[in-house]
């Protein structure tokens, strides 16, 4: 999908760009208060998201992404800068969950080059390297407003969904993973380069006990598959075994997990 954003991007001639996903909506007055708030100065606006199905209901009790990582700072609306919201959410986790919630400043031909790059080939992680390096390397303020003036869409093609068609589909998880441990891996390089290991503390905190919950969900390691944690490498493998040395209870979790 990132490569279409970046021709997209390549194309587009205004100062403001909004990547208006087809089987998403928005409130009427989304674009409005969006703009508004970059001519303001900010260098991306982004608002709460609902969950709709297909025909456009709203889903009652999906929980807004961003609310896994913090239960409290998306519920107001809030401006941080955008080294702020990369150093402390992004390292975690995509916490700029849809594209069609955001309108943002076109960026450079520079900033352009390395968000391609940054992106190249990813199926699952790229709207979070392009998010994470595009606020990085661009700077400024991020503005965030608590009003739902989105909706996406959830659907059996999503790329969230697991299922092949004799169930889960662990060529396309374990995808998902080797993304993951390169996503996390760029994005501790862009977001601190130094202290070289604060993955450490991000490990044995818990701040990616989504992604390790997920690697049991949804690859379904077999008991070889959790002693050597494949499909996860650099970082993201080492904070596993971190994690699991620093607390009991994901040890219990982890090993006696089917």
């Amino acid at each position: 999908p990132c490569a279409q954003w970046i021709q997209g991007i390549l194309m587009a001639k205004g100062r403001y760009l909004w990547i208006a996903e087809s089987d998403d909506t928005c409130e009427t007055t989304f674009l409005f208060k969006m703009v508004s708030s970059l001519q303001n100065g900010t260098v991306l606006a982004y608002c709460r998201t609902k969950a709709i199905d297909r025909e456009g209901n709203t889903i009652i009790g999906q929980q807004f992404w961003p609310d896994t990582f913090d239960s409290n700072q998306w519920k107001s609306s809030f401006s941080l800068s955008s080294r702020n919201i990369c150093r402390d959410y992004m390292a975690r986790g995509n916490v700029i969950a849809n594209a069609s919630s955001v309108v943002f400043q076109k960026p450079t031909k520079s900033v352009l080059k390395q968000l391609t790059n940054a992106t190249k080939g990813t199926r699952f992680t790229g709207d979070w390297l392009f998010w994470c390096h595009y606020l990085m390397l661009t700077g400024g303020m991020v503005h965030f407003d608590s009003t739902e003036l989105s909706g996406f869409r959830f659907h059996d093609q999503t790329t969230r969904n697991i299922d092949g068609p004799g169930g889960v589909n662990r060529s396309k998880e374990r995808q998902r993973f080797a993304e993951y441990s390169r996503a996390v891996n760029l994005i501790l390089k862009v977001t601190r380069p130094w202290p070289r290991f604060h993955w450490l503390h991000l490990a044995a905190s818990g701040r990616w006990d989504w992604i390790y919950s997920e690697y049991l969900f949804r690859f379904q390691p077999k008991p070889h598959e959790k002693l050597f944690i494949v499909a996860m490498r650099g970082p993201l493998r080492l904070g596993l075994y971190v994690r699991l040395l620093t607390s009991k209870r994901k040890q219990f979790r982890y090993w006696s997990s089917p």
